[in-house]
């Protein structure tokens, strides 16, 4: 979705690489953090976390089913032995 006037989108561009790269990156990391809490928050009671994280932030960057399960199946929290 791009509903941003090109000159908005100018303004906003000059505006954050006005910043530094420290004041960027922090900014980035306070946007995932942000972005991570929101979906952790809407997650029903005994969803396993780490699963659901991962699908929701990258889950369509694997659309092959059997790559994406193996990667499901190495976010399982350990059994307790």
């Amino acid at each position: 979705m791009d509903d941003t006037p090109r000159h908005v989108q100018e303004i906003y561009r000059r505006q954050i690489m006005a910043l530094t790269p420290e004041e960027r990156l922090r900014m980035a990391s306070s946007l995932f953090d942000t972005a991570r809490a929101l979906v952790l928050a809407g997650l029903p009671p005994g969803e396993e976390p780490r699963r659901a994280l991962f699908l929701r932030f990258y889950g369509h960057d694997f659309p092959d089913p059997a790559q994406r399960e193996r990667i499901l199946a190495a976010l399982l929290p350990p059994s307790p032995d």
